[in-house]
């Protein structure tokens, strides 16, 4: 285990930790090293949030038609992105770096921006639930219980970590014009469980008038309890 000091603003940090991991992997001259983020001379690059250029892309795709030109015109004014794409063209023009990919999307993206053909997909693991049959059937009520439901009163649980990426505004919109459109979805709930500003997204629950059924619950260790009270698991990406 290796640290690296970095000071200054984003794009000083992210060339300092750059410059700092590549002086470690020359000075070790390990087997191999796996890199999450374009650093040149890396082994193997799995990039976790898509490659640079599928970022850009995708947030201009969020902000919509009018918004997202206004995205593509600012985004040569992105000193991080730049950097960032610069340090991935690097790595994607070297032949030795191995490409890994979270999703069969991602392996697109190599083709698509890179003509890098060679990339394989490598699924994230899960850990599964450890509750046994009867340990689930007290959560199920437990919690139900805490957040005010019946046991057949419908509940959706939805966990992530960053809102706008993950769907959070769509997943309310719809299950809004469901609750108002069924009348026994009155005592539903929709819990959204993550690391996020939850003051913003509750008063927009509010105005759609579904304020008291949507919860809001910060990051827990206790996920598989609220999978045991929930009906449905919600997975929204722009993917």
């Amino acid at each position: 285990f290796r640290t690296v000091d970095v000071s200054g603003g984003r794009v000083a940090r992210a060339k300092a930790f750059v410059t700092g991991v590549q002086r470690v992997m020359a000075a070790e001259r390990f087997d191999a090293v796996l890199s999450t983020l374009p650093i040149p001379g890396a082994s193997v690059y799995q990039p976790r949030g898509g490659t640079i250029p599928a970022q850009a892309a995708a947030s201009q795709r969020r902000r919509g038609r009018v918004l997202g030109r206004l995205s593509r015109w600012t985004e040569s004014f992105n000193s991080m992105r730049r950097f960032m794409g610069h340090m991935e063209r690097e790595v994607m023009a070297d032949p030795d770096c191995r490409l890994l990919a979270v999703s069969e999307m991602v392996r697109q993206e190599f083709v698509t921006h890179y003509d890098r053909r060679d990339g394989q997909v490598v699924f994230n693991a899960v850990t599964p639930p450890t509750l046994d049959a009867e340990t689930r059937q007290h959560e199920r009520q437990r919690m139900r219980y805490m957040l005010g439901l019946g046991p057949n009163d419908p509940m959706f649980v939805c966990i992530a970590k960053n809102f706008l990426l993950k769907g959070v505004l769509e997943l309310m919109s719809a299950y809004a014009d469901w609750v108002h459109a069924s009348p026994e979805a009155a005592r539903s709930r929709l819990v959204i469980i993550g690391r996020d500003e939850f003051e913003g997204y509750s008063r927009i629950a509010g105005l759609r008038h579904v304020g008291k059924q949507v919860v809001f619950v910060p990051p827990t260790d206790e996920v598989e309890r609220f999978y045991a009270a929930a009906d449905a698991c919600v997975l929204l990406s722009w993917y």
